[in-house]
């Protein structure tokens, strides 16, 4: 192998693997939606109940009651909701990682054989070293064991992780890919 190609092998492990989804930014959109959206939705149903009191109060102190019922309602359902919604989307990484690590795990894939091509400027990696542009659709975060990689923002995005630790020449060679990134304009790692 040339100088211009760095190669590293990387173990599977099922911690680093929920840390790979948990990251994954079509998750990260998804949790932040569905956060956001689940407030407005009770926001919206409560305005919607408030005109059905109109209707249906008789007097204005009904009116006040009902309004104040609504609001009582709403915000506990609200709050449920909210609350509910952030404990599935916070176990959907780990359930997601571990189907994932098991489907390795069954084919016998214990180890993923990393490659970069510092000229070329590509990522080759998997079973067949199918070839990847390092560009602006790269996107890597930086947590505190490991380095991960996205190909897009999609739930489909290709994904992989390089550990911060490991022997002397497993951590040499995430040095050299990590340093050749950071020339790259288009490429940002950002801190997690």
């Amino acid at each position: 192998m040339s100088n211009d190609v760095v190669n590293t092998k990387v173990n599977l492990t099922f911690a680093d693997s929920v840390e790979l989804m948990r990251n994954l930014p079509a998750y990260r959109f998804a949790y932040w939606f569905a956060m956001f959206i689940t407030p407005l939705i009770t926001f919206l149903s409560y305005l919607s109940l408030r005109k059905e009191n109109e209707i249906l109060a008789e007097t204005p102190s009904q009116l006040t009651e009902l309004n104040n019922e609504g609001a009582i309602l709403m915000s506990i359902s609200g709050l449920f909701f909210v609350v509910i919604i952030h404990f599935v989307m916070k176990a959907m990484p780990g359930a997601l990682a571990k189907k994932i690590y098991k489907t390795q795990m069954n084919k016998g894939q214990t180890q993923l054989q990393v490659g970069f091509n510092k000229r070329k400027r590509t990522f080759f990696f998997g079973p067949n070293q199918k070839e990847y542009l390092s560009h602006a659709k790269l996107f890597v975060f930086s947590t505190s064991n490991n380095f991960l990689f996205y190909y897009g923002r999609s739930p489909r995005a290709v994904k992989f992780f390089l550990p911060k630790k490991g022997t002397e020449a497993h951590e040499r060679s995430v040095k050299e890919i990590i340093e050749a990134l950071r020339k790259e304009e288009n490429v940002s790692i950002v801190e997690k």
